[in-house]
Parts: structure tokens; C-alpha cells; sequence
């Protein structure tokens, strides 16, 4: 659900308001959404928890203050759950991490964390250097694009992560110390190395989707750990699609070989390891653990790195997630038989409206749109 994980996000970096407070405790009153928010909170932990330490209980007792749920109810909704200990720990690290963030810091904001905390906002017209706590540049933003390639022979002895997040409505662009180019899509967040170190394999941590085209290096290979699920390279162009509010995992192959394995071992080859070829997409199922490998057009899935929309025979209810996050929206579709139309459509500046009325032409139906909210019904 869209809205749960905004005021989720917004909760854990401390930009929410009182409304939205208001909002997330009648949401977490409903236990899948208490599921979901585990789950955001746990993938937020594992993306984040080489960073800092905790203290647990100090941070437990201030989101219960914060959401102002009295002692029974919080014994109901969250130590029934298994993975408590997980989700103290994961918003606790937030909290800390986003300690440095500032209210005019708007969550529509593309923004850079660097390693000491700070949180710097990068304007898609901007251009700016990128400095270490010592004052170093480590960086270049340039416009939609951070340049971390550097001429500079010297291997660090100790890694250092930067963390590029890019809001639903935009994109962006980032280039690794080792010259590999990749491209954000919307909602999406990747921790990485200012630099590489020597002998060691390039690793990166993804959450939303981006598109890799990876320099080879035979001694370094490259890593795309997200959710569990975990993408191994040498040099190749490949596409991961791994939000946390979807029921998959997804990694598509435009050129290269990729090796595919996740920590659960269940339903994958006996050497827990699956490769992929050109042209082939392998999907993840979280609920039962289960992989499956296709054949398909590449360019469907990565038409958004250009900024297209294209979608080939594809079910509205996946196309509504889509649109969600490439326009910044809230789309709820009360007409479910929709959800099961399947659409072929490309779109590249058109409006939200624009889209929703080339829809309605190929399957009748009613919409009205209030703020960033659509609900869709019968015609």
C-alpha cells in the first residue's frame, strides 16, 4: 500500500505531521498493515545496519509515544509479533540515521546521506561538489547525475557509504568510483561505496529499482544485494526491481550473465546459484519462496531509464504500481474486474489524466482525481 509505506517513511525521518500521525496509527490498527510495516521497517534495517549502533529501548519507547498508542493496544499490535525485536531495531537505526534531517528537507526531495550523517538535497538543475566530513571532494552533482569516478589509484582500507534516495516522481542518475552507471528509478534508495576496495567485491544495496551497466573487473566482482535476494556480476547491463511493497523480486538481462541466489536457499538449485542469459527475466516470489526464468522483450522493462512508459500485455492492477510511483500518486480502483485487464500502451510526457483517458478508450471506466488521490470506478 503506497500511502502506508509514504507515512512510514515519512514517520522514520521524522518529517511527518500530526494528521499523518493520526493517519498511521488507524492504518496499524489493521494487522496487514502491521505486516507491511514490519516489513519496511526490517528492509530499511538490513539495507542500513552496518552504519551505527542502537539503543533499542530508547528507541522503542519513543515511537510509542510518538504514535501515542496506549500500553494495552501496544502490547496487541507489536509484541505479538515475532519479528519485534526486528522492528525496534530497524526504527531505532533510522531514527538515528535521519537525527540530521531538517523540516525543509520535503520528502519530494532527491537527497545524498553521507558517511558521517549528514543529508545534503540535490536540485535536478543544481550543480555542486560532494565533501567527506574532512572537507574532500568526493563527488560531482551535475544536473541529475552524481559523478563518483575518480583517477585516484590509491584502494581505501576502509569502506565508506553514501546513500543516494530518489523520491516517486523522479529519477536519477549516479556514477560509481569504478565508472559503473546506474540509474534510479522512482521511490527508490542505493547505499554504495565512495570507493571500491582493493581484492574485495563491489557491493551495493538496493531498495525500489535501477538499471546497472557494470565495468567489468574479473578480481572485483559486482554485488546487488536487496531484500535477501542477491544479483552477482563481473560486467553486464541488467535491470533489479525489488520495492518492498511488491510480492516479487525481479531481474531482467540485457547483456552479460548474471548469478541469482537469496538467503532462504528454498526452491533454488543445489548450489543455492541460478544464471541468467540475455533476454531472460527471473521473477522471486517472497510469499512462496519460488523462481521462475522467461524469455522476454528487454525493452518493456527498461523503457523507464529514457523516461517511457511501456507496457506489453500487462495486467492494470501492476500497471496502477507503476503509475504510483513514476507520477507521485495515491490510485485506488474500486472497479476490481479492471485490475485484471491486461493493456498494451507507451507513454512518455503525458499527464496522469492523459494517461487514465487513453485507458478509458481501450476499457470504460470513471475516475476522479482529489489532490494526489485517483479512485477509479465502474463506468
Amino acid at each position: 500500500m503506497i500511502l502506508l509505506k509514504k507515512l512510514v517513511i515519512k514517520y522514520l525521518s521524522g518529517q511527518i505531521t500530526e494528521k499523518e500521525l493520526l493517519t498511521l496509527e488507524s492504518l496499524l490498527s489493521d494487522a496487514a498493515n502491521r505486516e507491511e510495516f514490519r516489513k519496511y521497517v526490517e528492509d530499511h534495517y538490513l539495507v542500513n545496519k552496518t552504519l551505527t549502533i542502537l539503543d533499542p529501548e530508547k528507541e522503542y519507547t519513543t515511537i510509542l509515544h510518538r504514535i501515542n498508542i496506549k500500553k494495552k493496544k501496544r502490547i496487541q499490535v507489536f509484541y505479538r509479533a515475532a519479528a519485534i525485536l526486528v522492528i525496534v531495531l530497524g526504527i531505532g537505526l533510522y531514527m538515528k540515521l535521519s537525527v540530521l534531517s531538517r523540516p525543509d528537507i520535503s520528502p519530494d526531495t532527491i537527497t545524498i546521506k553521507l558517511h558521517d550523517g549528514k543529508i545534503k538535497k540535490l536540485s535536478e538543475e543544481g550543480v555542486s561538489n560532494i565533501l567527506d566530513k574532512e572537507g574532500n571532494t568526493i563527488a560531482r552533482h551535475d544536473g541529475n547525475i552524481i559523478n563518483y569516478r575518480s583517477d585516484d589509484t590509491v584502494s581505501p582500507q576502509k569502506t565508506v557509504y553514501n546513500e543516494l534516495s530518489v523520491p516517486f516522481g523522479k529519477k536519477f542518475r549516479l556514477l560509481l568510483e569504478d565508472g559503473t552507471k546506474v540509474s534510479l528509478n522512482a521511490g527508490s534508495r542505493l547505499k554504495f561505496p565512495v570507493a571500491f576496495t582493493k581484492n574485495e567485491p563491489r557491493e551495493v544495496f538496493l531498495e525500489g529499482e535501477a538499471f546497472f551497466d557494470v565495468v567489468k573487473d574479473r578480481q572485483r566482482p559486482f554485488m546487488v544485494n536487496s531484500n535477501g535476494f542477491h544479483v552477482r556480476v563481473l560486467g553486464t547491463k541488467f535491470n533489479v526491481n525489488s520495492y518492498t511493497e511488491d510480492q516479487s523480486i525481479s531481474t531482467v538481462l540485457v547483456e552479460g550473465v548474471v548469478e541469482l541466489h537469496h538467503d532462504s536457499e528454498n526452491n533454488f538449485p543445489k548450489d543455492n546459484m541460478i544464471k541468467l542469459s540475455p533476454g531472460e527475466l527471473a521473477v522471486y516470489n517472497r510469499n512462496d519462496r519460488s523462481i521462475r526464468v522467461k524469455d522476454v522483450d528487454t525493452a518493456e522493462y527498461i523503457a523507464w531509464v529514457d523516461g517511457v512508459l511501456l507496457f506489453k500485455i500487462r495486467p492494470f492492477s501492476e500497471i496502477i504500481r507503476v503509475l504510483e510511483r513514476h507520477y507521485n500518486v495515491q490510485i485506488t480502483n474500486r472497479y476490481k474486474e479492471l485490475g485484471n485487464k491486461r493493456f498494451f500502451a507507451k507513454f512518455d510526457v503525458e499527464s496522469i489524466e492523459e494517461v487514465l483517458r487513453s485507458f478509458q478508450r481501450s476499457e470504460p471506466f470513471s475516475y476522479q482525481i482529489n489532490g494526489d488521490h485517483i479512485i477509479i470506478d465502474k463506468p
